[in-house]
């Protein structure tokens, strides 16, 4: 085995605690992607390939691009272009191989997005499903084992909750049903330095301090 057990006896007084860990896993260079960003997602497809879409890119400028990484010869390559910018969206991979993008927020810090979208893998494209019952970003998504994506968590319009919501979106009906409590709101423009905004300036400014503007963003 090229891995190495580490085994780290913590002792108590009255007792002991034995906990173990292992090393041997490495980190190598991938190369780039054709475009920096943050708050985008990743998804590994059927064929082994990576699905990489939106984000904010650099001056904080939201992406609609998407990229393939191809881990059989490291490169990344042009996917096209969602429907619209979509930043702290989810992508989740379907049972049939596509991928639903939900929600997240859109260009110019105008309004959250309570719409939604496909990637077909076979045909290269994004195409519009049925929209989420509420506008929100930075939820979570996971698909389950009756072919349904639970959508859940997240924040939502002014004054910014933090939702205890959560809905099912059927990839037979392309529809989304409610799933528990519901809160906030998608329709409302957001004010200028609030919410996402005054955090993704808060990690620019510290990014830029350290001289790598808008390299990370994290929810």
């Amino acid at each position: 085995m090229n891995r190495t057990l580490l085994t780290i006896a913590v002792a108590l007084y009255g007792g002991g605690i034995t906990t173990s860990a292992q090393t041997g896993g490495t980190f190598t260079a991938a190369g780039d992607m054709i475009t920096a960003r943050a708050g985008h997602t990743a998804t590994l497809l059927a064929d082994g390939r990576v699905l990489i879409t939106g984000g904010a890119g650099e001056s904080n400028a939201f992406l609609k691009s998407a990229e393939l990484y191809d881990p059989t010869t490291g490169v990344f390559t042009a996917a096209g272009e969602m429907g619209t910018t979509r930043y702290a969206h989810t992508a989740t991979l379907l049972a049939d191989g596509k991928v639903l993008i939900a929600g997240g927020y859109s260009s110019g810090w105008g309004s959250l997005l309570a719409s939604a979208e496909l990637y077909d893998p076979s045909t290269g494209t994004f195409t519009a499903t049925g929209n989420m019952i509420t506008g929100q970003f930075g939820h979570a998504a996971i698909l389950l084992g009756n072919g349904k994506v639970l959508i859940a968590g997240g924040e939502q319009g002014p004054p910014w909750p933090t939702a205890a919501a959560a809905e099912l979106y059927d990839p037979s009906t392309g529809a989304r049903h409610k799933s528990g409590d519901d809160r906030g709101s998608d329709t409302e423009p957001q004010p200028q330095g609030s919410g996402p905004q005054r955090r993704l300036q808060s990690s620019s400014a510290t990014k830029t301090a350290m001289g790598s503007p808008c390299s990370s963003i994290t929810y």
